[in-house]
């Protein structure tokens, strides 16, 4: 006997397939951005909700944290102990572009 599966089952599989495509598409992209840029480059914040006053600020990139997906990084022009902030790649931008890390050709 062929076993059947109803509509319900089927859309609930489908969009749970397309949650694994984007997560892992997701993963990717930030994992590529880890490596396309190191330790020392200067990136433009941009896109930041919580935080807005920093967009716009220079920065540099400190450190990698693969766990919590963020650059650690110092914002130019203060102390090393009150500028020092966690920022998403797609939040970094290369300096003098209106793309960011992530979308690199596309403007925003």
């Amino acid at each position: 006997m062929e076993a059947t599966i109803g509509y319900a089952e089927l859309v609930a599989e489908v969009a749970n397939a397309a949650r694994l495509c984007e997560d892992k598409e997701a993963k990717l992209r930030e994992e590529t951005t880890a490596f396309d840029v190191k330790v020392g480059d200067r990136r433009e914040i941009q896109g930041l909700v919580r935080r807005p006053e920093l967009n716009g600020e220079v920065v540099t990139l400190l450190e990698w944290h693969q766990q919590g997906r963020r650059w650690t990084v110092r914002i130019e022009g203060g102390d090393d102990c009150t500028n020092t902030i966690s920022v998403r790649p797609e939040n970094l931008w290369v300096l003098g572009r209106s793309s960011s890390l992530l979308h690199d050709s596309e403007d925003r």
